[in-house]
């Protein structure tokens, strides 16, 4: 053995063990071991508790500190609390160090009549950087973030949808947060200024982090992740009725304008280009011609997306709260970008210059975009397995908003396809995605993966077949893994609630596959009982996509290794899980794929 390796071994054997001998010892309330409060695990980093262990579900990372391995100046602060139709209650907790966010280390944790039931998520644990205090003050960032992005005018970001109606204010800049961020490809965080810096034009908004220590550019995420690519001019939906608000235009009198406030919010249509001083689309008789088509298909795409998640999932807007929604579409834009499509972003979907691929399906893809700002907070970082869970999440909802509008009276699974799927278009098929070149296997045939370059609308694709799958039911052999599968129908009213339970209330910024497999088989549970018809179809149609059963381990996950996984030289270590791949798994029966471990 290695003697680095040894050293691994030896220290973290040593620590295990004295963190359990030291639990048993004490024997308080605040110090216990895992397995006194905790059921064996079936994935790193999810826990169900146990019932005799009567859990304050608030207090459990003060509690259970130690356990948790969070050390001095570490503290685990609640940033939301929701009760669900089913009167789970269901907190997020936010990682802080000396009161800075430690960002994407998260925990969600779930309970009824205030006892914990179950909780997933990531930590960083003895978390202590080397640096607390930024030597690089907000004002000297600004200066390097503007030197970043030159030439720019920014919207403020408590509320971007209000400055999309005006000329922005030239002297307005964004405000910095000190966070702990990871390196590019690496797990090492460094404390930087984060910007959230909406910008004019919109479509290159982006997170911008500063190293708080030297100045350096550590990383951009774009803000509005770009979606769809090609150009065309087609409207979809034929004459419709809809609401709109009147109001007085100077030196123009009474117009009409694309905006609904009937919901007690207000869904409006907007341009990037100013037109007397506003970006609404004006019209004076309130009968909407052919200039306008493009405007008014996005419009009442926004209308039918609002509706669906009101009248399906009983939520209003895309923050629950009721909040304004615009959209923009217009093909005159000065500063349109061959070949983008459809971008989002927090005060809703727009729909980007030089095409007009503002069908249904697309409209509601970029509205789920902004229904997961608000809950899940999947990440838009493109290297990361998060990115494609929202896209994918996106792709399936825009999907059954399309197919809710049209009562499913044509049912298929392409997005985009009202647009035209021919050469230079961009659609997906989530029943076949490798029909569009993207994969049906989890890092299986057409998955990316770095240095490449990541789409993670192509990566998406697996869980885009997991759920054609769970709807429409199938039989077959996956050619990759050679696992068979006989999957049951289950009604797309049923599916589309365990879809959206997961990612309403079981994933975080950092989710990965892994979770959002869990996260489903736990919302199956909660909405169809426990060995329910549907929790079996949920984990067959996962194991048809490479994400199979694996053994269930002896005993609760440790956390003792950072990032939520066991560590493989720990005696409690329960499995050798570091990640889902192809390929023989002799537990069951030589056919399923199974977890592969690399060792600390």
């Amino acid at each position: 053995m290695p003697r680095r390796l040894l050293f691994v071994v030896v220290i973290a054997s040593i620590l295990a063990l004295s963190l359990f001998s030291s639990c048993r010892r004490k024997g308080s309330s605040q110090v216990r071991s895992f397995d006194s409060i905790a059921e064996p695990i079936e994935s790193p980093g999810w826990i169900t508790f146990k019932a005799s262990a009567r859990i304050n579900p608030k207090a459990l990372f003060k509690d259970y500190a130690e356990l948790f391995q969070l050390t001095s100046g570490n503290e685990m602060s609640i940033t939301s609390e929701d009760v669900d139709d089913l009167g789970m209650t269901h907190l997020r907790f936010q990682q802080l160090y000396k009161g800075v966010e430690v960002e994407n280390a998260e925990f969600r944790v779930r309970a009824k009549e205030n006892v914990a039931i179950s909780a997933n998520g990531k930590l960083e644990y003895q978390f202590a950087p080397p640096t607390e205090q930024p030597a690089v003050t907000e004002e000297r960032a600004i200066e390097i973030l503007l030197q970043q992005l030159p030439d720019v005018r920014f919207y403020h970001e408590e509320d971007v949808l209000a400055d999309l109606r005006r000329e922005p204010d030239a002297r307005y800049r964004p405000k910095g947060k000190l966070v702990f961020t990871e390196l590019p490809e690496s797990s090492q965080r460094v404390l930087a200024w984060m910007f959230r810096a909406y910008t004019t034009p919109i479509d290159r908004s982006r997170r911008v982090y500063i190293d708080a220590a030297s100045g350096a550019l550590v990383k951009e995420l774009p803000l509005l992740p770009n979606c769809f690519g090609g150009g065309g001019n087609t409207t979809f939906r034929g004459f419709q009725q809809f609401n709109t608000s009147r109001v007085d235009i100077p030196n123009a009198g009474q117009n009409f304008i694309l905006e609904d406030d009937c919901h007690g919010n207000r869904l409006m249509m907007l341009r990037p280009n100013l037109v007397a001083g506003t970006r609404d689309v004006f019209d004076a008789d309130n009968n909407w011609n052919d200039s306008d088509i493009s405007a008014v298909m996005s419009f009442y795409g926004l209308g039918i997306a609002y509706d669906y998640y009101s009248l399906q999932h009983g939520r209003q807007s895309w923050t629950g709260g009721n909040r304004d929604m615009g959209i923009i579409n217009d093909p005159a834009e000065p500063h349109a970008r061959g070949g983008s499509g459809v971008i989002w972003c927090g005060s809703g979907p727009t729909n980007s210059p030089n095409d007009d691929f503002n069908t249904v399906d697309i409209i509601g893809h970029e509205f789920t975009h902004s229904v997961i700002e608000a809950t899940s907070k999947l990440g838009s970082d493109v290297t990361k397995e998060s990115s494609a869970l929202n896209e994918s999440f996106s792709d399936i909802f825009g999907q059954l908003i399309e197919r809710w509008d049209e009562k499913n009276a044509n049912a298929e699974w392409i997005i985009g396809d009202d647009k035209g799927c021919g050469v230079g278009a961009t659609c997906r098929d989530l029943m076949n995605p490798k029909n569009f070149g993207h994969p049906d296997t989890y890092k299986g045939i057409n998955w990316q993966s770095p240095p490449m370059v990541v789409d993670p609308h192509v990566n998406g694709g697996v869980q885009n077949r997991w759920f054609a799958l769970l709807t429409d039911g199938g039989t077959g052999t996956n050619v990759e893994s050679k696992a068979p599968f006989d999957i049951q129908k289950l009604e797309i009213n049923r599916t589309s609630r365990i879809a959206y339970r997961t990612m309403a209330y079981y994933l975080t910024a950092d989710s990965t596959y892994v979770d959002a497999r869990n996260g489903s088989i736990q919302a199956a549970r909660d909405l169809f009982g426990v060995n329910s018809v549907s929790e079996n179809q949920v984990i067959k149609a996962w194991c048809a996509v490479g994400l199979c059963p694996f053994s269930m381990p002896n005993q609760a996950d440790v956390f003792d290794r950072p990032g939520g996984n066991p560590n493989a030289a720990s005696p409690n270590n329960n499995s050798r899980c570091q990640g889902w791949r192809s390929g023989p798994n002799p537990l069951v029966d030589g056919r399923a794929p199974t977890f592969e471990g690399t060792g600390p």
